[in-house]
């Protein structure tokens, strides 16, 4: 599917707008900019899409576009 990339404030809009669930153990990964390139693993919370919200973030993701 490929990488894709998400600014801050619509992150947290999606967060509000779909409720958060159980968090997953998420591996994160630094740019050589910020940390040296290094990585760290932790839980993040994910989306709790359910329901009638399937629909509307399958039209929502619809539109994503890989990075490159």
């Amino acid at each position: 599917m490929g990488n894709f990339r998400i600014s801050c404030q619509p992150a947290n809009g999606l967060a509000i707008a779909y409720g958060l669930g159980k968090p997953e153990s998420t591996p994160i990964y630094f740019s050589y900019e910020e940390a040296g390139g290094n990585s760290r693993t932790v839980n993040i919370p994910i989306l709790s899409i359910t329901g009638g919200k399937i629909d509307k973030w399958m039209s929502f993701t619809r539109r994503f576009q890989p990075t490159r």
